[in-house]
């Protein structure tokens, strides 16, 4: 099991990368609040493959304080992109500072 050190890392690389960045376009799928929730969900479904967390729920647990998506208002035209590169990430990448698909920076408007 990981340390609750390494989950609230793990929130705070999450926030940076999707807050950061020009936002420009929309999906229209689903509203915002809804396609950053699916976002995080299969970001920490890939986090827990590659055993970076225990599991999904604890992934979702540590970013949840750190990153609302209840306070999503839009997406960048790159979620579809970014949603679709996420369950690629290469295991070995978590190590790193900046593991998230380039797709992914700025994707998700607070």
């Amino acid at each position: 099991m990981r340390s609750s050190g390494v989950r609230a890392v793990v929130g705070v690389v999450l926030a940076a990368a999707f807050v950061t960045g020009a936002v420009v376009g929309c999906d229209d799928e689903l509203p915002a609040v809804g396609q950053c929730n699916a976002l995080v969900d299969r970001i920490c479904a890939r986090m827990a493959t590659c055993a970076v967390t225990t599991s999904a729920a604890e992934c979702r647990a540590a970013v949840t304080p750190v990153l609302d998506c209840g306070n999503a208002v839009a997406v960048g035209a790159s979620y579809s992109t970014c949603l679709g590169e996420v369950p690629a990430i290469d295991c070995a990448a978590f190590s790193g500072a900046d593991w998230l698909p380039a797709s992914c920076h700025g994707v998700i408007l607070m």
